[in-house]
């Protein structure tokens, strides 16, 4: 089996998570893997990972790096789904015929679906699969969002494109899209369900992981991870913790911050926390180790994230599998899968006293901590990195 995999950028989980699980599990199987991205991918960290997992036999292909599109315009967002298509579709006609794939798998169908719905595939006709990260017109209907008045297009242009006939499969890692793809007025048959993988690997206990990252052991330590964003409800945190109810909690922001997050940290409430000893900071990309150590020094996983965010998150399980509470928006999928699996507590993120109220409860309860931990644990124990890259594999053969 030759498995070409399509990802043009290197940031976020994709490259580093979702690439390199499906290349761990392609490799174990014997298969021969291709990648098709961009040469600015190829110069991230997070490439090394995925090229670590496969030793020489990675076969690397470029594409034309994708034009960004920095506007949030319906008719930007467009354009910039085309620059991604374009790119793509160029790079794979690029390939020599004797090197071509058996199967061709996208990473993040997203990044060009509502255009590959409209213009067919960008592989002509060789049959691929893809990940569709963030699938949005069946959150009304699931009670897990707001309706909105693009969900009649959306809804028609994902049921455009799950026809395309060269496509063998979506898969997703939405639970409640799954079951609304089975049960809903419109039952999609390309739809797989695979789990959203969030396993962490290391041997420090929670002591040594906050001694080493400067932290007292008496903190009752709140993470932050990722892609540091307006929209990780960095703000809100700061703010509940900087209230003065919560003098043992301390709050740790672990990834990478954009320019908003930068200047947050300029003001005067984040500036105050540094001195008492409340917020602490380790910017850039994080390798296993780095990640491990983040995680096992929280007590706390924060996943309430706001403007509008209603998607789930690779945060929540990462959370799970050391037995971490997680605390998550009362909207939205996350909201959805707390309130499924009991694995933390929900609130308004836009309310100062709800945010204060689940904190305070959380960092005040040892023992539910605990409970809502090995919840988290026995969700995450089948969200593992093997049984992610054993999914994707079985969607594509």
């Amino acid at each position: 089996m030759k498995l070409l995999v399509v990802e043009p950028y290197a940031t976020g989980h994709h490259m580093a998570l979702h690439v390199r699980l499906i290349a761990r599990a392609a490799h174990a199987r014997g298969w021969h893997l291709q990648l098709l991205t961009t040469a600015t991918a190829t110069s991230h960290p997070s490439f090394q990972l995925v090229r670590d997992e496969v030793g020489p036999g990675l076969e690397v292909f470029l594409m034309p790096e994708v034009e960004r599109v920095t506007s949030t315009t319906a008719v930007s967002l467009i354009r910039a789904q085309f620059n991604c298509y374009q790119s793509i579709s160029r790079g794979f006609r690029q390939i020599p015929e004797e090197a071509s794939a058996d199967h061709t798998y996208m990473t993040n169908i997203d990044s060009c679906d509502k255009v590959m719905s409209v213009l067919g595939s960008p592989f002509g006709t060789a049959p691929y699969s893809g990940m569709m990260m963030s699938v949005k017109f069946h959150r009304h209907p699931m009670k897990i969002g707001p309706p909105s008045r693009s969900d009649w297009f959306y809804e028609r242009s994902f049921r455009r494109l799950s026809r395309i006939r060269s496509l063998q499969a979506i898969t997703v890692i939405d639970e409640s899209f799954a079951e609304f793809a089975e049960r809903g007025p419109h039952p999609y048959a390309t739809v797989r369900l695979v789990p959203d993988p969030g396993e962490l690997r290391g041997h420090e206990s929670q002591a040594e992981a906050k001694t080493s990252l400067g932290i007292s052991t008496d903190r009752a330590l709140i993470v932050v991870y990722g892609s540091l964003t307006a929209r990780k409800g960095i703000r809100e945190l700061l703010d509940a913790v900087a209230s003065g109810t919560l003098e043992r909690a301390g709050v740790l922001l672990a990834g990478t911050p954009d320019e908003h997050t930068k200047q947050l940290l300029e003001g005067e409430t984040a500036r105050a926390l540094i001195q008492r000893g409340q917020l602490f900071l380790q910017f850039g990309f994080l390798d296993d180790v780095q990640e491990y150590r983040v995680f096992r020094a929280a007590d706390i996983v924060w996943t309430c994230y706001s403007k509008g965010f209603y998607a789930s998150s690779g945060v929540l399980y990462q959370a799970g599998s050391l037995g971490l509470p997680v605390v998550g928006s009362n909207l939205g999928l996350i909201a959805w899968l707390i309130n499924k699996h009991d694995n933390g507590v929900c609130c308004d993120p836009a309310s100062a006293g709800s945010v204060v109220a689940a904190l305070t409860q959380l960092v005040s309860d040892a023992t539910l901590r605990t409970r809502l931990g090995a919840n988290g644990k026995r969700l995450a124990d089948s969200h593992t990195g093997e049984a992610f890259g054993n999914a994707i594999c079985a969607s594509v053969q």
